[in-house]
């Protein structure tokens, strides 16, 4: 009797182990396709609820310094309705930063083209779809205009999005 109970708790324990096993080896996979640094393109655009105002800048441009102050005004006044994302294009090192930032969402291709256009703002809808884009501007009244544009266009597609389900 006690040999079979024995044989049931080592049978019993092998399984469990085997359990856990599958579970910590699922679990690492996944973790390891979401922390792998760099977030694909599909999933920026799953977990993206707002707009995003993508900000190229650099320490040496004059413009920059004339825009920093009003974007950071209206990051403040804006907070928690869009997402500002600033590559900052300094230097080689804060460059290869702000590459890897665009690519995390979704915005590779923009780096691309304009990683070299300082002084650029540019808002893009949940599917990282173009909304507005401007250079050189530190006006903030066309920011709030553009900035509540996106927010209506964002919401009026969420709520079309909803009806059709």
């Amino acid at each position: 009797m006690k040999n079979k109970l024995t044989a049931n708790l080592t049978k019993f324990t092998a399984m469990f182990a085997l359990i856990i096993l599958f579970a910590m080896s699922a679990f690492a996979q996944d973790s390891m396709k979401k922390d792998d640094g760099m977030m694909k393109k599909d999933d920026a655009m799953m977990t993206k609820t707002k707009p995003t105002v993508l900000i190229v800048r650099a320490n040496w441009c004059p413009a920059c310094k004339k825009l920093e102050p009003v974007m950071s005004k209206l990051m403040k006044d804006y907070k928690g309705k869009l997402e500002f994302v600033v590559l900052d294009v300094t230097d080689e090192k804060t460059k290869a930063a702000a590459k890897v930032t665009a690519e995390k969402h979704g915005l590779g291709k923009f780096f691309e083209e304009f990683g070299n256009a300082t002084s650029t703002v540019a808002i893009f809808d949940l599917e990282n779809k173009s909304l507005f884009q401007i250079k050189y501007n530190s006006d903030k009244n066309v920011y709030v205009k553009a900035f509540d544009d996106a927010i209506t266009k964002t919401k009026d597609g969420m709520m079309k999005k909803d009806s059709m389900r």
